[in-house]
């Protein structure tokens, strides 16, 4: 076989990091609360990744990649470790996980189009926050979340497609992007109705847990059009479902997204006028305490001058957003 058809990587990684966090709560007419919100937890990471850009032809080419990883956590501070306890007996103190990740992506480039189709399968162990966190606010759904040391490693098995054309000339460009990833036990916060929330104003409280699998597509579809040396129109559309294993939708998905921008340069001046919204959150996860959210639309205008002064660069910027 050509040598020089392949592209070998590899790479070794190793990290260590500690996390910790503590908050101390003054209730009204009680006395002050002090919690350990992350039990300096210690994560020791190491892996090995190996990658292989092969070139199959002249417009031919595969992409193929794999890691392996070891973790080991400790958690080092007694009092987060037994507040913690309460809820999980028995939970140890120290934890191991091993993950991993598979992919391969064939790409395809004729004239002025590129196609691109691929395939992986991968996995993570639980973060911090989800395994060991403590009455954690969340200001997004305002719950506090707790940890959970006996969640499974969550793993997904991807496919993703990519097509792109311009012209000749390269004034227009066009770009379809979509990927569809099928979870094995997802973690999410679940309710938890027989606690209460430390956190003034907190809904409720959640706390992570598995769900046997769950589903999340994307796909979008990007443009560039320079109608002029000095007219540039960019759009994008974007558009996400997630849905659990009981076919329910999953919190934190988008709806339909559009950004449109309009760019222009003159000399050393440069202006754009931008809007981006979102069409109304139909498909949001009342199961998980998500509420619908109603269309949006901004307006952003930004304007950029440059200029020189005593051999100095300096620029001038001005935006409404």
């Amino acid at each position: 076989a050509n040598k020089n058809r392949h592209e070998l990587t590899a790479n070794y990684d190793l990290y260590y990091n500690r996390l910790f966090a503590d908050m101390t709560m003054y209730p009204g007419g009680a006395a002050p609360m002090y919690m350990v919100t992350w039990p300096d937890v210690g994560t020791l990471n190491t892996g090995v990744a190996l990658s292989d850009r092969i070139r199959l032809g002249s417009a031919h080419t595969l992409n193929i990649s794999a890691k392996v990883a070891w973790q080991h956590q400790r958690l080092n501070n007694e009092e987060g470790y037994h507040a913690l306890s309460v809820f999980f007996p028995g939970m140890q103190q120290q934890y191991h996980q091993t993950t991993g990740r598979i992919a391969a992506n064939y790409q395809l480039s004729i004239h002025n189009s590129q196609l691109s189709v691929g395939a992986g399968w991968g996995s993570r162990a639980p973060t911090v926050t989800e395994a060991y966190g403590y009455y954690l606010n969340n200001t997004f759904d305002q719950y506090d979340y707790i940890g959970n040391p006996r969640l499974k490693n969550e793993s997904a098995v991807e496919l993703n497609s990519a097509i792109k054309f311009q012209t000749p000339n390269s004034k227009f460009q066009i770009g379809i992007d979509a990927n569809a990833f099928f979870f094995s036990n997802y973690i999410i916060g679940q309710f938890e109705d027989r606690l209460s929330a430390m956190t003034v104003g907190a809904e409720g409280v959640k706390v992570y847990g598995n769900i046997s699998h769950a589903t999340i597509a994307n796909f979008s579809l990007t443009s560039q059009w320079t109608i002029q040396p000095w007219l540039t129109w960019n759009t994008r559309l974007g558009y996400a479902l997630g849905q659990d294993d009981e076919g329910e939708s999953l919190p934190m998905i988008s709806p339909f997204s559009y950004t449109t921008s309009v760019g222009v340069h003159f000399g050393r001046f440069q202006g754009k006028a931008e809007v981006q919204g979102n069409t109304r959150q139909a498909k949001y996860g009342r199961k998980y305490g998500e509420t619908e959210t109603p269309a949006w639309t901004i307006v952003n205008l930004s304007a950029n001058y440059q200029f020189s002064i005593f051999n100095s660069q300096l620029a001038l910027r001005f935006g409404i957003e």
